[in-house]
């Protein structure tokens, strides 16, 4: 796990690259054609003979196939112009990493998501220059890097929202361009899919979940630290103690404590008001992935090769299990305390007994890693997520598999029942929160705004709101009553 995480972060180091390639070949205006973004967030104008495509949120637009090839190698024959536009989850992954602070002007944040971009194979760009495009703040940069012009765009939507542009050119000519990119850039639009943003982890946002009164959001994150967040205001208070990855969070019963698992081989208890730490729990030697809250608050339980039970009250270990090798990616507590169910990486989910520490029963059906399970609110069902692309429900009296939900792409991370007992919710590596039926099984909408790998989903206490936890370090608020086209995938 350590290992892919290191891998995945060197892929940071080629986001120029990335940000330098899918583009367009410009006309004059006026623009005739209008693109609109898969989730309706971004609109703009383009030309005539435009191709356009959007994967995973970025766009895409090349005045031919053959013009986006060659802005994909970095070598466009003279003529072509060529456009990627990242969408606010990608730029604010991208400014985040450059701390930028609130109350920087365009410019000023433009040139510190250049010094972020610039490493030592690529040439300084000129000074930022400030622009008005279509009424919103903006700012252009341009430079060259080996044989191809670039030109960086920022559009600030909002003092947390920006959209990057960059384009690419042959050599001297990105001049010829000017008023077709002026122009594109006027047309763009853009309105959040999402509620609200929440931004500040400087790295994976691994866990999230809303207080009892839904009125504070407590995450963990691979930085280390553990926030709350107010969530009508979308200020934070920072809970430092962690020496390794914070992996797994939760609210107590009351909203009165928080609990957090880490690599660092415990878990914590931190007092809500005051951001005090109560207490340390230790074990000796285990990474711990994931913690749970038991319905009275007086029992704490984490995964790792162990499941592990805590007394909150007395501060002692009630019983440490070891699951034979395996690995327990999520721990969670029946409604009524008496069960533990852990979804594991040998691909089923286990019922423990809380009292005598003993195995129950095992649910199988999954083929490969159980990264999250979830009770429904009246203990009848569970939930579980997998990396082989499904969410099944599944009858705890019985065993028997009830529902297998299909429509991610890719291995899914995160589930959630709603309080209501009506809706689940998962998200998944292919960046998408997919909201579901849970009586029937029919999903209900797929929301997009993340740029990487979801890590966790949770339910306000109203069922009205869902959080995401990605690893681009954002957490987003989303209207759980939306529901929106379901994409239809063609094999």
């Amino acid at each position: 796990m350590f290992t892919a995480r290191l891998i995945r972060r060197s892929t940071l180091c080629v986001l120029i690259v990335l940000l330098a390639f899918p583009f367009t070949a410009f006309a004059q205006p006026p623009l005739p054609n209008t693109f609109v973004s898969e989730d309706g967030s971004i609109t703009f104008d383009y030309p005539d003979g435009w191709l356009v495509t959007e994967d995973g949120g970025q766009i895409m637009a090349a005045s031919s196939e053959a013009a986006l090839e060659n802005a994909n190698s970095g070598m466009l024959a003279e003529g072509d112009f060529a456009l990627m536009i990242a969408p606010p989850a990608i730029s604010a992954t991208l400014i985040s990493v450059s701390n930028v602070t609130n109350d920087a002007s365009i410019t000023d944040t433009l040139g510190a998501l250049l010094f972020t971009l610039e490493g030592d194979d690529v040439p300084e760009f000129g000074a930022p220059v400030e622009m008005d495009l279509g009424g919103v703040p903006a700012a252009r940069v341009d430079g060259m890097i080996d044989e191809a012009d670039y030109v960086l765009v920022l559009l600030q939507f909002a003092p947390d929202t920006f959209v990057l542009g960059v384009g690419i050119s042959a050599p001297d000519t990105i001049s010829q361009f000017d008023d077709t990119l002026e122009a594109v850039f006027a047309s763009l639009s853009y309105e959040a899919p999402w509620l609200q943003m929440l931004a500040g982890h400087a790295d994976y946002v691994n866990s999230v979940a809303f207080s009892p009164d839904g009125a504070t959001l407590v995450s963990g994150s691979d930085d280390g630290t553990v926030r709350l967040w107010d969530v009508a205001s979308g200020e934070a208070r920072v809970l430092e103690g962690h020496d390794g990855y914070v992996n797994g969070v939760a609210f107590s019963p009351d909203g009165s404590q928080v609990a957090s698992a880490s690599d660092d081989y415990t878990v914590r208890l931190w007092d809500v008001a005051s951001g005090e730490l109560l207490t340390i729990f230790p074990t000796e030697s285990d990474d711990l992935s994931s913690v749970a809250f038991s319905p009275d608050g007086t029992k704490v339980a984490a995964g790792s090769y162990n499941l592990w039970i805590w007394d909150t009250t007395a501060n002692d270990i009630l019983a440490s299990v070891s699951l034979d090798g395996d690995y327990a990616l999520d721990v969670a507590f029946s409604p009524d305390g008496a069960t533990v169910a852990t979804g594991n990486e040998n691909g089923t989910i286990q019922l423990w007994d809380v009292a005598s520490g003993t195995l129950t029963q095992t649910f199988e059906g999954h083929t490969d890693y159980v990264r999250a399970v979830v009770w429904s609110p009246d203990g009848t069902q569970i939930a579980s997520a997998s990396d082989d692309y499904s969410v099944r429900t599944w009858d705890v009296a019985t065993g028997e598999e009830l529902l297998l939900l299909a429509g991610h792409t890719d291995y899914v991370r995160a589930v959630a029942w709603s309080p209501d007992g009506t809706k689940l919710a998962s998200g998944s590596d292919d960046q998408s929160v997919w909201v579901w039926d849970a009586v029937t099984g029919e999903p209900q909408a797929v929301l997009r705004g993340h740029s990487d790998w979801l890590e966790s989903v949770a339910f306000s206490p109203d069922s009205t709101m869902i959080a995401s936890a990605s690893d681009d370090g954002l957490i987003l608020l989303w209207d759980a009553t939306k529901t929106t086209d379901i994409p239809v995938f063609v094999g």
